[in-house]
């Protein structure tokens, strides 16, 4: 899966910060090239920064920028940002502090948004709250 992640980030990438082999550049934009189209509000770009260090794509893994960026673009509307961080804030990870309560927020969020995976996650946190 990893693997399918980075293939698709790269894609992304070079969606977001275009470079062709005809211009005689032909290399993949770094996540340092995507930064800048975050920082001014692109969100798919934000996702992308996300993604990189969550799964610590060009560096090292990072939950704590990952939750930072995945934020910045969940509460511009993108589904699958709200349901990355639910996922994260659900379990905790290494520098974020597990909040149940505000990852239900985020799927509930996402499944508003269609996120079908979200909607699953709910309905599975629902059920086994019941049986306790």
């Amino acid at each position: 899966m990893k693997g399918f992640n980075s293939i698709i980030l790269l894609c992304a990438l070079l969606a977001i910060a275009p470079r062709t082999v005809a211009s005689g550049e032909g290399k993949a934009p770094t996540v340092k090239q995507a930064l800048g189209p975050a920082l001014k509000g692109d969100i798919q770009a934000q996702y992308l920064l996300a993604q990189a260090y969550e799964l610590g794509l060009g560096g090292k893994q990072d939950f704590a920028q990952a939750v930072r960026w995945y934020n910045k673009a969940a509460h511009q509307g993108h589904a699958e940002s709200q349901y990355r961080l639910a996922t994260i804030l659900e379990e905790g990870r290494k520098g974020v502090k597990a909040d149940v309560a505000n990852a239900i927020s985020w799927y509930e969020e996402a499944a508003r948004n269609g996120l079908k995976p979200a909607k699953q996650r709910l309905a599975t946190m629902t059920s086994s709250q019941s049986g306790i």
